[in-house]
């Protein structure tokens, strides 16, 4: 309603001609950020594709400087006329960006140069062994706590994965044999790529509270089983990400970088004194068995025992255990494990007898062997 047609009829070839100015110096600088930040040229072009227009609220501030004469009527035209066109425009190239992206790719140019663009943007991305991942922690962001609890599962011959979004980090620690790899855990594809319903533990150790709430989220949408513990920085965020499925939170306050991979070792049934004889070592040396190893130094080596604990939801309404008494089924008999409690409307029943029944919905905390827990898992949840 702002807009002069006439104006536009009178400078069609002007404003042409800055509108695509704008759309090429807009491009270029977010290019720019973008790739600073570590991503693909493919994935700088494609948010640059994204964001070429002046904004909505480029026209409050354009009206407010002509309101106090700090814009004069022709400038102000001009404006409104390169905002307006970008703004029609945007619909089409959003549909494209991604074609758009990879035409300018194909931009024809030197071999060596479009060796070297692949070399600087290229994040490795880790061949996981997907059969081997099973009953393992992921670890969800990898500052100082990933790292202590990487290198603490590392001594205690846990298997892990980390996930971490910073793609500098992800080449570097993947260069050194870390098992990580680049993505965001928000993103339920990520979490399958690391087996997430198959994992025993999922650690949240990252900063930000509204990604570490859709983290949370998504793990539970997965899986009910797996143990999740969460870092944050306030105690008042403590109920919340309960709330939301989280099975211990540890605010900052705490030692969290202990605090945490002691709960694990225990999530893991690491003996107690073990885990003492660890933790107090690291004290000791104020963290220094973490970020400077010493071949002179010897830290206790904790083995897993052959059992294992775990959490498993039911997820079918029949089959041989499903709404009949252990006593009936032949639970320990018929499947090698022993169920010690059950998780059924938000209470946890502990008094297990051969008269208890296992129902659709429980989630039952069992211990067995590995094998026998998934042979279990596959009687009684969704294959």
């Amino acid at each position: 309603m702002l807009f002069d047609i006439s104006f536009l009829a009178e400078h069609f070839l002007l404003i042409l001609a800055l509108v695509a100015l704008t759309f090429i110096v807009k491009f270029i600088v977010t290019s720019i950020a973008v790739k600073s930040l570590g991503t693909s040229y493919k994935e700088s072009f494609i948010v640059a594709f994204s964001i070429f227009q002046v904004g909505e609220f480029s026209l409050l501030l354009a009206k407010e400087g002509l309101k106090y004469e700090l814009l004069d009527n022709t400038t102000y035209q001009f404006f409104l006329a390169i905002s307006i066109l970008t703004m029609i425009i945007t619909p089409f190239v959003l549909k494209q960006r991604e074609s758009l992206a990879c035409r300018v790719l194909n931009i024809p140019m030197p071999q060596k140069f479009k060796d070297k663009l692949e070399k600087q943007t290229k994040v490795p991305e880790l061949d996981l062994e997907k059969d081997l991942l099973n009953d393992h922690l992921v670890i969800i962001g990898y500052g100082l706590n990933g790292r202590n609890l990487s290198r603490a599962a590392k001594r205690a011959k846990i298997p892990y994965v980390i996930i971490e979004m910073n793609p500098e980090t992800v080449k570097v620690e993947a260069a050194k044999g870390e098992p990580i790899i680049y993505g965001d855990a928000a993103n339920g594809v990520v979490l399958e790529h690391v087996q997430i319903h198959k994992a025993r533990v999922a650690v949240i150790a990252i900063s930000n509270q509204p990604a570490t709430s859709g983290i949370i989220e998504n793990i539970r949408m997965a899986s009910q089983s797996v143990f999740i513990i969460v870092r944050t920085r306030y105690v008042n965020e403590i109920e919340s990400m309960l709330n939301q499925g989280a099975d211990e939170v540890i605010p900052e306050e705490f030692e969290t970088s202990i605090e945490i991979f002691t709960r694990v070792l225990y999530k893991y049934l690491v003996p107690k004194g073990e885990i003492d004889e660890f933790t107090e070592d690291v004290r000791y040396h104020n963290y220094e068995v973490f970020r400077t190893p010493s071949n002179e130094r010897t830290v206790p080596t904790l083995d897993i025992p052959e059992i294992n604990f775990s959490g498993i939801k039911i997820d079918k309404d029949h089959g041989p255990f499903i709404g009949k008494s252990i006593k009936e089924s032949n639970l320990r008999e018929n499947t090698g494990i022993n169920l010690v409690a059950i998780k059924r409307d938000g209470k946890t029943v502990t008094e297990i007898t051969g008269n208890t029944k296992i129902k659709l919905g429980d989630i039952v905390y069992v211990v067995g062997k590995p094998e026998a827990l998934e042979h279990f898992e596959e009687e009684v949840g969704i294959n």
